[in-house]
């Protein structure tokens, strides 16, 4: 693989808000692995992009720390492909700047920043015609309608081939090993309705919201992790193996469109939240929920799928539990350690034009169908409050 990609042509990868607190995070640690790895193509560049008035050399004395686990002789040789572009989204003079820099006839620009920023990145590249493939984080719009939207911005200036929608769980290594698994014949025959009782995505964190507040009041649990993270692990289970081998991408979108609205739905919320700061004082934003729902595939009928997500609980987990009737279970962790790490895998997927680990507009659009009855069902049923570390299941 290292060396697939030495020959591979080189890049200019871009980040825009290269000063958050995803990119010290996740990628530029990932990026740094690629290239300690020998797989980022031999004459590579990485042009930070942020509003701070920064040399090149201040950005890279600031991501220093972020990449304190790699051996330090080899992070200097990886600090020198960095450069930095200063600017701010709405200023088309930034991007005249940024189209300067770039080197590289293969571009991508990945954007690590708030939602709310899209459209005005996506505009300023467009309209300054700085060409290249387009890496989004999720959320992709807030329901279905704004994801409609977004998407038809997007595609005014953008090929659909060269938007990468992330959803960085489809490369944890609970979904590898879930696909490592259902491509065991034996395992792979146990999946279903007269074999499998129950199904269980859980997404649990003893710690709150901290500093989110602000972010996090907006949009609440259930749009936080349940219309991405959660659904792409179900999706993954519940997909029809034979249609994933020909387009994984629509398979899951099948898998998401076959679910039932929800049942025995409980929102809830801390004690402590209102006092957040960013949080509106009377808020009502649930950070902890649960429902159940099942899939019309016959395969699945009648099988129950539990969801459950929140903040402040008893329990740290990200896991996909497949219950069977014997009794035994099997719990695909999503917080096992590997190597590459998720966002190592999605940016090796995007240079190696894999879009199997990204989201197709199809799987958006059928996330926000589902997810936007439940947020009208989840409206109506009152909010319960609860302590910390409680055990809430």
């Amino acid at each position: 693989m290292q060396k697939q990609h030495r020959n591979m042509q080189p890049i200019t990868y871009v980040l825009f808000g290269a000063t958050g607190d995803l990119a010290q995070k996740k990628i530029m640690p990932a990026l740094c692995a690629l290239f300690v790895n020998g797989m980022l193509p031999e004459g590579s560049q990485i042009v930070a992009f942020s509003r701070r008035d920064w040399s090149d050399d201040d950005y890279r004395s600031f991501i220093t720390p972020s990449l304190s686990k790699f051996d330090q002789s080899i992070v200097g040789h990886f600090l020198k492909k960095i450069v930095y572009a200063k600017g701010t989204f709405d200023e088309k003079s930034a991007y005249e700047s940024l189209k300067e820099k770039i080197e590289n006839e293969k571009v991508f620009f990945h954007l690590a920043v708030q939602p709310e920023f899209y459209t005005t990145i996506v505009m300023g590249l467009g309209e300054t015609a700085v060409k290249g493939e387009l890496l989004i984080e999720k959320p992709f719009g807030h329901d279905e309608v704004s994801a409609r939207a977004l998407e038809g911005h997007i595609e005014h200036y953008f090929k659909q081939e060269d938007i990468l929608r992330i959803d960085h769980y489809l490369g944890k290594a609970g979904l590898v090993a879930l696909l490592e698994a259902r491509h065991d014949i034996l395992f792979e025959s146990r999946l279903n309705n007269g074999e499998v009782k129950r199904i269980e995505v859980r997404m649990t964190e003893c710690v709150d919201i901290a500093k989110r507040g602000e972010f996090f009041d907006a949009v609440g649990a259930l749009r936080d992790v349940g219309q991405n993270h959660m659904l792409s692990m179900l999706a993954t289970l519940l997909m029809d193996l034979d249609d994933a081998k020909k387009d994984i991408q629509h398979a899951r979108a099948k898998a998401t469109k076959s679910l039932l609205p929800a049942t025995n739905i409980v929102r809830a919320q801390y004690d402590g939240y209102r006092d957040t700061e960013g949080v509106a004082p009377d808020s009502d934003t649930e950070t902890y929920f649960s429902f159940d729902t099942n899939s019309t595939f016959p395969r699945w009928s009648g099988v129950p799928i539990h969801f459950v997500s929140g903040k402040a609980l008893d329990e740290k987990k990200s896991a996909i539990s497949v219950m069977f009737s014997d009794d035994t279970v099997h719990i695909f962790d999503m917080e096992v350690s590997r190597t590459p790490d998720a966002y190592e895998t999605v940016i090796v997927a995007a240079l190696s034009s894999n879009n199997e680990l990204f989201q197709s507009f199809e799987e958006v659009l059928a996330s926000w169908q589902f997810i936007d009855v439940v947020r009208r069902q989840m409206s109506i049923v009152p909010l319960v409050h609860y302590q910390k570390s409680v055990v809430f299941s």
